[in-house]
């Protein structure tokens, strides 16, 4: 009988710890929270049809988007590797940013031209394309995983926007901004993967 009551005590211990184990590894409602608006906050953009007004609109709510996931994640996690491809990351995007703000300073009225409809509907299309894929970069994990899921997915619509305001705009900041992205993001998505794949060969 004691035997029985001593393994039920250690049975219940171990249940205890498992918990908060899992809790102790588990991202908190902040960072979930934060993930969720990294991966929204782009679709609430409503696009005109200037390739321009709607790549700088895009561009500045899908990063700025990232920011608090990074901050969240920055101040959680204790690899050093993880760390600073995170810190170069959220440097880049703040760069990003002022640089898009200041254009549309001057430009934020939407200049329609004779291929409006078909600029829209290739933004849109994109746009349809990268919510649908939201769900295969939803995963469970401890946060660091949780956020580089969740930023391959968000760099790689980086990509996707760039090389569509390179297709169809002619405005010289802006091609450079997006040229630079294209490079930023690829190597952003490899350092990421390279990361993922030596954690699980640990």
């Amino acid at each position: 009988m004691a035997t029985m009551h001593r393994s039920t005590v250690a049975l219940a211990l171990m249940s205890v710890l498992m918990s908060a184990m899992a809790a102790s590894q588990s991202p908190d409602n902040d960072f979930m929270q934060a993930r969720e608006q990294l991966m929204s906050a782009v679709f609430e953009v409503t696009v005109s049809g200037d390739p321009d007004v709607d790549f700088a609109h895009l561009m500045v709510a899908h990063q700025s988007a990232a920011l608090p996931m990074i901050k969240t994640v920055l101040a959680q996690t204790d690899d050093p590797t993880f760390t600073h491809a995170v810190e170069r990351l959220a440097q880049q995007l703040n760069d990003d940013i002022d640089a898009l703000n200041t254009w549309l300073e001057r430009y934020d009225t939407p200049d329609l031209g004779a291929d409006a409809d078909v600029i829209r509907q290739a933004y849109q299309t994109a746009l349809d394309e990268y919510a649908q894929q939201r769900g295969d970069f939803v995963v469970e994990g401890d946060e660091n995983w949780v956020f580089a899921n969740a930023m391959l997915w968000h760099q790689s619509l980086v990509i996707t926007l760039d090389q569509l305001m390179l297709n169809h705009s002619v405005d010289a900041q802006l091609r450079i901004l997006a040229g630079d992205g294209v490079r930023h993001a690829n190597r952003d998505i490899a350092e990421l993967r390279n990361w993922m794949q030596t954690r699980e060969l640990e």
